[in-house]
Formats: structure tokens, C-alpha cells, sequence
């Protein structure tokens, strides 16, 4: 899989091996992020794959919003890497769920619906980005974040809107070739200041 990604971003080229290592490393803070659990907390989801998933999709999100400001290509053989590795982390971990708790579940069988959520949420969060406050919050309610929480809580929505903001513009502050080189990046915490 790493063939196919070639990184010439802003006249240097990244080779593949540099490239493909950042943006494991890239996906590794999205998963990161996921696995601290606060957002799970927050918008009241169980802990299952499919809040895991709906999670680590928005941090995965929220990192392609930041890869926008590269050239076209690189933009878009980095995101296309990016998905895939959510889709292949995403198989794995219902491969060993499935082993561990017995169900015949198949990623195969599963994959369709995982696909419809994460195009379904990608056009939210889009919407949801690009909206003042108000906008973003109600576009963000509708979003699978928030699947579980009856009745909605207007607070938990608010610190979703003011992460998502923080986030991106942590995001939008790192440099290409933090991005494209080396891959560490890091999420803010969910509550108070950026580290």
C-alpha cells in the first residue's frame, strides 16, 4: 500500500518510506485520541466499535480538513491513505472482537454500514466546520456523535463545538513538515488548554 503514496508537497518531495511512516503516526493520534475515552463520555455512547469508529473517523476528519492546504495530489493520495488506514484498523478490530466474544461477525457483511456513517458524518462535519457556532452545534446533535444521548445535553454538544475548534485549529498550526516527515501531531485535550 505504501507504493502508491508520493508526497511532493510545496517543491520538496517526501520519499515513500518518510511519507507513509508520518501518516501511521498521523492515524495513530486520531486512534490516541479515540482510545482517551472522553469523547465517548461526553456524548454518552457505550463502549463498542461503533462509538470507537464514529470517534476516531472525526479525529481522521478533522486531520484532512488540515491536509486541504496541500497541492491537490498530496492531498488526496495522503486523505485516500488516511481512510484506508480507519478501514483496515476498523477490520482488524472486528476481526478480534469477533474472536473474543464469539460472534460470527464478518467485516465483510459489516463494511457497507461503516462506509454510509462515515460518508454521512463526513458531509456533517463538513457543514458543521464551515458554520458559526449555532450551525455547527445543531449540524454536530444530528452527527452519530450524539446516536446515544437521550435527551440531547445542549452542554455536551457546546464542548463538542469548542474541541472541534480547537482541534482544527491545533491542526491548521502544524507545519508540513511536522505533517509530512515525522507524523507527531497530538489532539487537545478535551478539556482546558492545548498542550
Amino acid at each position: 500500500r505504501y507504493e502508491r503514496l508520493d508526497c511532493k508537497v510545496r517543491g520538496v518531495r517526501y520519499s515513500r518510506r518518510h511519507a507513509a511512516p508520518s501518516l501511521l503516526n498521523v492515524y495513530s493520534a486520531c486512534r490516541d485520541a479515540t482510545l482517551r475515552g472522553e469523547i465517548a463520555k461526553v456524548c454518552s455512547m457505550p463502549d463498542t466499535f461503533q462509538a470507537y469508529f464514529i470517534v476516531c473517523h472525526l479525529h481522521v476528519w478533522m486531520c484532512h480538513q488540515r491536509l486541504l492546504k496541500e497541492p491537490l495530489k498530496e492531498h488526496l493520495s495522503s486523505g485516500s491513505f488516511l481512510t484506508s488506514l480507519l478501514f483496515d484498523d476498523s477490520r482488524y478490530r472486528v476481526s478480534v472482537l469477533s474472536k473474543e466474544t464469539g460472534a460470527k461477525v464478518q467485516w465483510s457483511k459489516v463494511k457497507k454500514q461503516f462506509q454510509e456513517q462515515f460518508l454521512a458524518n463526513t458531509v456533517l462535519y463538513v457543514d458543521a466546520a464551515t458554520g458559526n457556532d449555532d450551525v455547527c452545534a445543531d449540524l454536530l446533535s444530528r452527527s452519530m456523535l450524539f446516536l446515544y444521548q437521550k435527551p440531547l445535553d445542549i452542554c455536551s454538544v457546546d464542548i463538542m463545538v469548542e474541541y472541534l475548534r480547537r482541534s482544527l485549529q491545533m491542526l491548521d498550526r502544524t507545519s508540513t513538515r511536522m505533517l509530512f516527515t515525522d507524523g507527531n501531531i497530538s489532539f487537545p485535550p478535551l478539556f482546558g488548554k492545548d498542550h
